[in-house]
């Protein structure tokens, strides 16, 4: 066994240990143990020790989550997203003020406007030939 592994192995103990479960030594006389009293009381000491194993989690679980330290932690990432979403905020609201930025705008509503009286010049010149066109299509021969 490796020296990880056998550290491993002692943290799985301390747990067992500590969540009133067998280690590996206990382990074996137990079975002896379980082989005389049956099967079916085998079954229910896993569900229980899978029990006390889960209570012990969950307040583990509650108390990491109610600590003050932890508490002090998430109001300090949430303060520290206020301030990136507020300086992201100005930095938006300052680039869309500037003068490139207006400039941009105002270029563009004069494209915009170039391109609508484009459209209205081409269609009033296109409109009379195509119309004559039509007109001469669907005349009977």
């Amino acid at each position: 066994m490796t020296d990880a592994q056998s550290e491993v192995q002692g943290q799985i103990e301390e747990i067992a240990v500590a969540a009133d479960m067998p280690t590996e030594a206990s382990a074996a006389g137990a079975e002896a143990t379980d082989a005389e009293s049956g099967a079916g009381d085998a079954w229910k000491e896993v569900g229980a020790q899978l029990q006390t194993l889960g209570a012990g989690l969950a307040t583990a679980f509650s108390t990491l989550w109610k600590s003050d330290e932890n508490k002090r932690h998430l109001r300090e990432i949430r303060s520290s997203l206020e301030a990136m979403v507020s300086e992201l905020g100005a930095v938006i609201k300052e680039s869309t003020s500037s003068p490139e930025a207006k400039q941009v705008k105002a270029e563009a509503g004069k494209a915009i406007e170039t391109v609508k009286s484009a459209g209205g010049r081409t269609v009033q010149e296109v409109r009379p030939k195509l119309s004559s066109a039509l007109s001469t299509t669907w005349r009977p021969s």
